[in-house]
């Protein structure tokens, strides 16, 4: 069983790339690849200080740790990295509860993890049952104390976004700060900062 499409929600980025609302769903094969090299569960890729427009900052639920990779568990313990993450569309970091079954059927689990400051789009950890996660989001917001979905339902409404979490963060605050640089900075190329002119140039 698969998601009906994989790929990324996010926004323009003025003339490298064209969005038709809020957010657009970007197919796989228009994605800029990631430094993976990077990722080695320290997020030692975040540059230090604060940034603008952060996520804001959220805890996870005691009862939460066993059940979650321990990358997961690092970053949310630490809400200077929190911070290091912007968002230019508001979103914040919205941890649920509990988790609830994931569309598989088969002991998978999902997570909420962030949000849109409009619930536009929310981001959950998807915990499968043979312990790898994935990163998926949906225009639904699951969890808590809303009814939960069906399988068959959830397994329609939700993309696949990236295939762990550090990757996830990765591309999410590249996206972002990218924004900020072209669009709200108007910065020409030869301003960008190197993350993000690597980033940029990789775009079709």
């Amino acid at each position: 069983m698969d998601f009906l499409r994989t790929g990324w929600l996010g926004v323009g980025l003025g003339p490298y790339r064209r969005c038709d609302g809020t957010y657009s769903f970007y197919d796989v094969d228009q994605l800029p690849a990631l430094p993976d090299h990077l990722f080695d569960g320290t997020f030692g890729w975040l540059p230090p200080g604060k940034v603008r427009a952060s996520a804001g900052a959220d805890r996870l639920p005691t009862a939460l740790r066993r059940q979650i990779p321990d990358v997961v568990t690092t970053f949310f313990d630490q809400p200077e990295l929190q911070a290091a993450i912007p968002s230019c569309t508001d979103c914040y970091w919205d941890v649920s509860r509990s988790t609830i079954p994931g569309p598989f059927g088969n002991g998978d689990r999902l997570l909420r993890v962030l949000a849109d400051s409009q619930d536009c789009i929310l981001w959950y950890l998807h915990i499968l049952s043979d312990g790898r996660h994935q990163v998926v989001a949906a225009g639904q917001r699951y969890g808590d104390d809303l009814p939960l979905p069906s399988a068959a339902h959830l397994n329609f409404e939700l993309a696949t976004v990236a295939d762990d979490f550090e990757s996830f963060l990765y591309r999410f605050w590249v996206e972002n700060t990218a924004w900020f640089e072209v669009v709200h900075d108007e910065r020409d190329e030869s301003a960008l900062s190197p993350a993000v002119f690597d980033y940029l140039a990789q775009l079709p």
